[in-house]
């Protein structure tokens, strides 16, 4: 009799044991695949806010004379870090207007994003043509620890600015 009473002891330990683990497993699991999952989330939109702000001052888009009608990519360049006033506007105008649209050319659906271009004493570019007047500014990015930063520095109309460029989930 004690024979049976043992084995049923062993067998109880056995299967709480193996309870315990699965659930050490499960949130071992859970805690560590969340840690990559934000990390790469944060690295993935480094990568790409990095490349966009490349992109923004080094090409002038596709086809090379767009509009908001006919973009492909959007690209605001003349030349290499030279920015055209056209494109500058019609990028500004179009993240006002229609900014699901930009986001969907610039390839950020998921995010949320602002730009904005500054003279180096930080006062805002002001845009006054056909296309659009104000400033050189559009979206609204909240402060929180997945924002992430893109500066660039170009000339405009023969002087230095700062493009700066923000996203967040």
């Amino acid at each position: 009799m004690n024979n049976k009473r043992g084995q049923v002891i062993i067998f109880d330990l056995i299967v709480a044991i193996a309870i315990f683990t699965i659930t050490f497993l499960l949130f071992y699991n859970q805690f560590f695949f969340s840690s990559n999952d934000e990390a790469y989330d944060y690295n993935r939109a480094s990568e790409k806010i990095n490349q966009l702000g490349y992109f923004l001052i080094s090409t002038s888009g596709v086809p090379n004379d767009w509009d908001e009608t006919d973009v492909e990519a959007i690209g605001i360049a003349s030349e290499k870090n030279v920015i055209d006033e056209t494109k500058l506007s019609m990028l500004v105008a179009m993240g006002i207007a229609n900014s699901s649209n930009m986001k969907q050319k610039l390839d950020i659906q998921a995010y949320n994003f602002s730009f904005s271009a500054t003279h180096p004493d930080g006062a805002l570019v002001q845009l006054n043509n056909s296309i659009y007047q104000g400033n050189a500014s559009f979206g609204t990015v909240q402060e929180s620890k997945n924002k992430i930063k893109s500066t660039r520095i170009a000339s405009y109309k023969n002087s230095e600015i700062i493009l700066k460029l923000e996203i967040s989930k």
